[in-house]
């Protein structure tokens, strides 16, 4: 990316973009998942499309984002740190979710952009109703675009319920 002041290429600081030339900064806007791309390109290719991924962040975490089908890959360990700190972020855009009978996902066949082989397709465990694309060797989670905001979503909604609902809710399903 390119200064908007002097034209000048702007490094990457974190979350921002920064020209060392001027000393102008440039935030990038997040899309509907609360991913801001930060232009980098990694080696690694989108398991759906094939297109070059790059670097990006989402609530102070890196991830890999696809420019072009707006998919994610997520180390695995570093989801922990997002739905963390989701638990003080605003809502993310409520979206209209479709029966998993209806998701293509279930019979897509994706690879693994770091081992290059196939990534297991499982239902996300969580509310959310959504299919997650995964390989166990190298830890990796591809979502697809508004699956990652269904997620913090779902999680978001869990932690504001009251401490009593979820106590209920517990014994509820205590064997």
């Amino acid at each position: 990316m390119n200064c908007k002041n002097c034209g000048a290429p702007m490094s990457i600081e974190q979350n921002l973009f920064h020209c060392k030339y001027c000393g102008g900064y440039d935030f990038p806007n997040p899309n509907q998942d609360g991913v801001a791309l930060l232009d980098k390109l990694s080696s690694f290719a989108c398991p759906i499309c094939k297109k070059s991924l790059v670097l990006a962040t989402l609530q102070n975490v890196h991830i890999l984002s696809c420019p072009n089908c707006r998919g994610n890959l997520i180390a695995q360990p570093k989801m922990l740190a997002i739905l963390s700190q989701a638990e003080s972020s605003p809502l993310p855009p409520n979206e209209t979710i479709l029966s998993s009978s209806n998701k293509p996902e279930l019979s897509r066949i994706a690879i693994c952009p770091s081992c290059q082989k196939k990534m297991n397709t499982y239902p996300y465990g969580g509310p959310g109703n959504i299919i997650i694309q995964g390989c166990d060797a190298c830890q990796l989670i591809w979502l697809d675009f508004g699956e990652l905001s269904r997620i913090i979503r779902a999680y978001i909604q869990m932690y504001k319920d009251s401490p009593d609902k979820l106590g209920a809710r517990k014994q509820w399903i205590a064997f």
